[in-house]
């Protein structure tokens, strides 16, 4: 009986393996790279220094939601086609 758990959780982390390969190989396919836990908190760093200054300047209480978004999109630029 000993056998069939770790047989079971044997098979567990086979399937686990065997999924995260899969993952990333289809990851690679479409042109990703990995990067390391530094950039990765680099970008997540500037992402939300980013996002605090843009919260800082821009007033959206009493706006609908397309004018929050009408104006996020003319604060980052993008304009309307």
């Amino acid at each position: 009986m000993f056998w069939v758990v770790w047989v079971g959780i044997g098979a567990f982390l086979v399937l686990l393996l065997a999924v995260s390969w899969w993952y990333d190989r289809d990851a690679r396919r479409r042109g990703a790279v990995p990067r390391s836990g530094a950039e990765i908190s680099r970008d997540r760093w500037r992402q939300e220094r980013d996002i605090e200054g843009e919260m800082s300047q821009l007033n959206n209480r009493a706006m609908t939601p397309k004018a929050q978004d009408a104006m996020r999109d003319a604060w980052r630029g993008k304009t309307q086609q």
